[in-house]
């Protein structure tokens, strides 16, 4: 079974919201947390994401990039 949440069931107000997230991102820099990305979106595409979202089967992440 899988269930939803939102964050915010678990943060109680800004600075801890601050520090996990701090410690999140340092996972993800270091290589602990290795998102699977199932596809990639340029941002001006983004409905088009939003519908892969709701019709797709797939396994992974879908990614929004905004141009840099």
């Amino acid at each position: 079974m899988v269930a939803g949440f939102m964050i915010f069931d678990f943060i109680r107000d800004r600075q801890q919201l601050l520090e996990r997230s701090n410690k999140v991102f340092e996972a993800f820099r270091a290589g602990i947390i290795n998102p699977q990305i199932a596809k990639t979106f340029p941002l001006k595409d983004a409905a088009q994401a939003h519908q892969e979202q709701e019709n797709s089967k797939r396994v992974g992440k879908l990614l929004l990039k905004a141009a840099s």
